[in-house]
């Protein structure tokens, strides 16, 4: 009998309406793969739906499943606005149109067409936890329109990423102190302020740079950027 599906996803956008890309874990039984996609024109409420969609379709219906994830507005929607908006035939209270009213449609047929239960868990977003930091980078990486990364898939004792992690990581992440990283034609440099950071990258042609906040974000980053440190 398949286990609990455990999934983290997350959304992201460049300009908020522009540029946006999704990415998602995908843990099930001794397997884990990694999703993403993108999208042209789009928000980053709708890049956090879309991880979810695209996540849970991937999941047997009769499996349950824990989304993990950091967007409040996927939480809330699919645990306590849903009803509501389909008794009003898709308005909100105020009798406004649901934003995003197509892909809240798709999760909710989802979440009807499921006889496994499925959990909606809040996550801090960029506290450190391994597999929020891993989707987050893969969202990031398709957003920007780059290299698309590379993607796991394979046997859960050969992926890198922990997943069990979650109050704990977010708690000795927040001991830590943040700090830079850039790499410039794969070679990586840390700086302790953002003045080492930016005189390293200004005007370097596909340098890449981020405020990381310890070893198991940067590890995440890392990866979403194709880069073995």
């Amino acid at each position: 009998m398949a286990r609990k599906a455990l999934i983290y996803c997350d959304g992201a956008c460049s300009g908020n309406p522009g540029p946006g890309g999704w990415g998602s874990i995908i843990s099930l039984n001794d397997r884990v793969f990694e999703l993403g996609g993108k999208a042209k024109h789009t928000s980053n409420n709708r890049m956090e739906l879309q991880a979810a969609i695209e996540s849970l379709a991937h999941v047997p219906l009769d499996v349950d499943a824990e989304v993990r994830t950091d967007s409040k507005y996927l939480i809330q929607g699919a645990k306590e606005w849903l009803p509501g908006w389909k008794r009003r035939d898709w308005k909100r209270a105020d009798g406004g149109d649901v934003m995003n009213q197509d892909l809240w449609q798709l999760v909710d047929a989802l979440l009807s067409g499921r006889s496994g239960s499925t959990k909606f868990t809040h996550v801090a977003g960029h506290a450190g936890i391994p597999g929020n930091e891993r989707a987050d980078a893969i969202a990031r990486a398709f957003c920007s329109g780059t290299t698309a990364p590379k993607l796991f898939e394979g046997m859960i004792a050969d992926y890198t990423v922990a997943l069990d992690e979650s109050g704990a990581a977010a708690k000795a992440a927040s001991t830590l102190k943040p700090f830079y990283v850039s790499v410039i034609e794969g070679k990586l440099e840390r700086h302790v302020t953002w003045d080492e950071c930016e005189k390293r990258v200004r005007g370097k042609a596909g340098a890449k740079y981020k405020k990381v906040s310890g070893e198991v974000e940067l590890k995440a980053v890392l990866m979403g950027w194709g880069v073995n440190a």
